[in-house]
């Protein structure tokens, strides 16, 4: 999985398996895959929980079967094939 350098693992009492978390709200990054793309802001993506909608408009030409790396509901980042 992509990490950014305001990443780090900090166990907390809501994490249980130390996964990253952002360090300002303690919201962790979720690698999910887009299941398709409704505009140029937004797209459906497959989460832990199923289908959620996402805001696309930070990465560049988002399309179906596109992993990214989401935060608080926005594609932060595309995830590179080997991570």
């Amino acid at each position: 999985m992509m990490k950014a350098t305001w990443y780090l693992t900090i166990p907390a009492a809501s994490h249980e398996d130390n996964e990253p978390v952002c360090v300002t709200c303690s919201d962790a990054a979720e690698t999910m895959e887009i299941e398709r793309v409704e505009s140029l802001y937004e797209a459906v993506a497959l989460s832990e929980r199923g289908p959620v909608r996402i805001d696309v408009s930070l990465i560049e030409t988002p399309h179906a079967g596109q992993k990214v790396l989401v935060h608080g509901g926005v594609a932060l980042g595309i995830v590179a094939e080997n991570d």
